[in-house]
């Protein structure tokens, strides 16, 4: 094809080629830039970079219109801000700001043309804050023994699973050192690491050597050091910078000891002893076998709630503010609102309207969006929204004197508000990371090259989550690989049988601060993320509904976190809402736009995917047009790039590697981890009481280890005072307690300096009453 139209290029320099242009296309989709546009209008017929630019402008401007049926929309904010090459006199940078949507049709049932499952017939909290048994009632829905019991159930379900795969595996690394001891390979390489800090051994005849020494001693081999181990690993380099890419040498496998440790690298031969507990005990323990993919992300044993079609999700409208604000937030749902063909009332043989929809958004408008929802009245007469009854009524008393007061109408009594499930995963793994940074997660991260300063904030951050997510894989694996290896051996001394809840009776047994709360951060909170993502993978709401209460204390450790009332709202709203919708909700908790079972998302995550591929097509800080006129097309230019991708067969390398088990499960990066541990001896003595401390010894407040049980007492006052009794946030700060990490962090959180006022007047009160 590009054959014949070169040769048409060679008659005709003006030619434009159908083909060659479209190659084009897909060159600017990956690389976005106009000199490669250029370089190919050289070598070939498909037009310059203005004749491009002017092919992109004559785009279609026909506006997106929403299809019918039972829709899922989501909101999230997009931006670019403009690159500036020049220094100007109160010059500034053009930002592009503004609200993307999307869509996607979950079903043809005619859901959303029933006017009994809008919010607005069912969301009572007026109700709850007057009456005391309509409370009683929602907090029993929302939390009751029975559903944390199967909450429970469910999660330690698949964390035995995981575990189980952990502990096959310690089983046979354990064998007989010196005829009663048990080691492991972990163990010898905690030795030749320390061995490493005064001696080394020649790599060719293993003969020791002082740390100084260039030459080994052995007369019969005096091999050059560097020179010997640059040739066993095929490392060869110019000052610090490697000449090419490093053999894999199989005979010889590299731990790379932290550099504040050492200088060098110590180097630990394979050994071929023989693994198993027969070695120990004489006898076999027995462990069950299991056919899973390995992997912590691993989910194709479970049954999927996905259907098998693609779901196919859309660009909407873009709407020109940014959703962080009360007046913003308005805007964008009333741009939803008429897109959507939304009543706020109940209108018979009108075909086509909806009286509600379900809205996904990030955690913040999802807070401002509560508050519009509830307080944002619609006045019949003049189409006025006022914000607050009280503005309503007086509203209509002094502009509409002479019309009898109306029922108060909510203006978004439509609105189904659905937290994003990709921002919640994002949240919960930033909130563990911040937890327990100061514990163990700042060693892990130094241990996989997060060294600097400034490094070490990127990884607590969290911002990249592909980078948070492999580093709380390592941590889960490593963790629990240490905490089984006492149980293990105590086991086999005492010739006793081997399984995962005997395990788990152990850890609860367990006197050691240190081992109690990691197997707690462990195999409750870090594991409830692990099998939140499953849940969403799957679309099963039963295992996203029982993750995220398991983890739900989590968010009530500190007085400021935003997603401790998305959590207990969303839960209230559940409670609330009729059986109908609910199934609707749970049925669509995530959608797969490939069709595969395994390979679900909620619709924030498309957007973030769409927002990806929107800046594909920018140029700089785009103006209004730009923007409307790459969203109206932008369906049509994926799907044409995507094709130009499997004509070309390029589309074996667009997949994503997501969910690929391989990089999940990180051997050398779980090892590096279990040698950190075992080095300080962390987790070895479960059976000991000694003081709580992090993996570097600094010491831990001394009520961290009653970490879940303080943020449960914290949750169920916000949950009474605020959500269920109409109180603030501000309003019973006073009665939370935060949970401290280190002893700096309660002397700076109980300072005076760092008190409201609020605060300091009930000391003073207390103050005055006590004298």
């Amino acid at each position: 094809m590009m054959a014949v139209e070169q040769l048409y290029g060679f008659v005709c320099s003006g030619l434009i080629a159908p083909f060659s242009f479209l190659v084009s296309l897909l060159l600017y989709a990956v690389t976005g830039s106009a000199m490669v546009i250029s370089i190919a209008s050289k070598l070939s017929p498909c037009g310059s970079w203005t004749t491009f630019r002017r092919w992109l402008g004559s785009m279609t401007q026909d506006p997106i219109q929403l299809p019918d049926g039972d829709l899922s929309i989501a909101f999230d904010n997009d931006q670019i801000v403009q690159k500036q090459y020049e220094v100007k006199a109160g010059g500034k940078p053009r930002v592009s700001v503004l609200t993307s949507v999307c869509y996607a049709v979950m079903g043809k049932q005619g859901l959303q043309e029933k006017f009994n499952l809008a919010p607005s017939q069912w969301m009572k909290y007026s109700v709850a804050v007057q009456n005391i048994d309509v409370r009683k009632m929602l907090h029993h829905k929302i939390f009751n023994q029975s559903k944390l019991f199967d909450g429970f159930q469910i999660v330690r379900k698949e964390l035995k699973r995981l575990t189980q795969q952990a502990l096959e595996e310690v089983v046979t690394e354990q064998f007989v050192e010196r005829g009663t001891v048990i080691e492991d390979d972990i163990d010898k390489r905690v030795k030749e690491i320390k061995k490493a800090k005064d001696v080394k051994m020649c790599p060719v005849c293993d003969t020791e050597m002082k740390k100084t020494a260039r030459k080994c001693p052995n007369e019969q081999c005096r091999a050059n050091f560097k020179e010997s181990i640059e040739r066993l690993t095929g490392k060869e380099s110019i000052g610090t910078m490697l000449i090419r890419q490093p053999k894999k040498n199989t005979k010889m496998k590299a731990y790379i000891v932290s550099l504040t440790e050492s200088g060098e690298e110590a180097y630990v031969e394979e050994t071929n002893d023989n693994r198993g507990v027969s070695s120990c005990s004489g006898e076999e323990a027995y462990v069950e076998e299991t056919n899973d993919n390995r992997g912590v992300s691993s989910c194709s044993h479970l049954k999927s709630g996905h259907s098998g079609n693609p779901v196919n999700v859309s660009c909407a409208e873009p709407i020109f503010v940014n959703p962080n604000s009360h007046k913003t937030v308005i805007e964008v749902l009333q741009a939803i609102g008429k897109a959507g063909n939304i009543s706020r009332t109940e209108v018979e043989n009108i075909v086509g309207r909806r009286y509600w929809m379900k809205v996904t958004m990030d955690g913040l408008p999802y807070m401002i969006a509560r508050n519009v929802v509830r307080s944002s009245f619609h006045c019949i007469v003049c189409d006025d929204i006022l914000t607050g009854s009280d503005k309503y009524t007086t509203h209509v008393h002094n502009t509409h004197p002479f019309c009898p007061l109306p029922k108060p109408l909510l203006e978004f009594g439509w609105v189904v508000l659905s937290p994003g499930k990709l921002h919640i995963e994002m949240n919960m793994v930033r909130n563990f990371f911040d937890a327990n940074w100061n514990v163990f997660m700042s060693e892990l991260a130094f241990e996989m090259g997060f060294t600097s300063e400034k490094a070490q904030l990127y990884a607590k951050s969290g911002k990249d989550h592909h980078i948070a997510w492999q580093l709380l894989n390592v941590a889960v694996q490593g963790n629990i690989r240490e905490l089984l290896v006492p149980y293990v051996r105590a086991c086999l001394m005492e010739k006793q049988s081997i399984s995962v809840n005997d395990f788990i009776k152990f850890a609860d047994e367990a006197v050691d601060p240190n081992y109690t709360y990691a197997f707690e951060q462990t195999f409750r909170y870090a594991g409830a993320i692990l099998v939140y993502r499953m849940g969403v993978r799957l679309n099963r709401a039963d295992i996203i509904s029982a993750a995220s209460l398991v983890f739900s204390p989590f968010w009530s450790r500190s007085k400021d976190s935003k997603y401790q009332l998305l959590d207990l709202f969303n839960r209230a709203d559940r409670a609330m809402m009729p059986e109908e919708l609910s199934s609707f909700l749970d049925e669509n908790e995530s959608v797969s736009v490939t069709g595969n079972l395994y390979s679900g998302e909620d619709m924030d995550a498309r957007l973030e995917e769409i927002n990806k591929a929107s800046k594909h097509w920018s140029t700089g800080a785009m103006f209004a047009d730009e923007w409307i006129r790459t969203f109206r097309n932008l369906d049509n230019l994926t799907k044409l790039r995507k094709k130009m991708e499997v004509i070309l067969k390029m589309d074996a390398h667009t997949g994503s590697t997501g969910s690929n088990p391989s990089r999940l499960r990180k051997e050398e990066e779980v090892t590096a981890w279990r040698i950190q541990l075992r080095k300080q001896n962390y987790l070895m003595t479960p059976e000991k009481e000694k003081p709580h401390v992090s993996l570097n010894g600094s010491k831990l407040d001394e009520n961290l280890v009653n970490f879940t049980a303080t943020c449960e007492v914290n949750r169920e006052v916000v949950l009474k005072e605020v959500v269920l009794s109409g109180g603030t946030k501000a309003g019973v700060r006073h009665a939370l307690n935060p949970v401290y990490v280190t002893d700096d962090d309660r002397k700076k959180g109980e300072s005076v300096e760092n008190k409201t006022k609020a605060q300091l007047t009930v000391l003073i009160d207390g103050s005055t009453l006590e004298g």
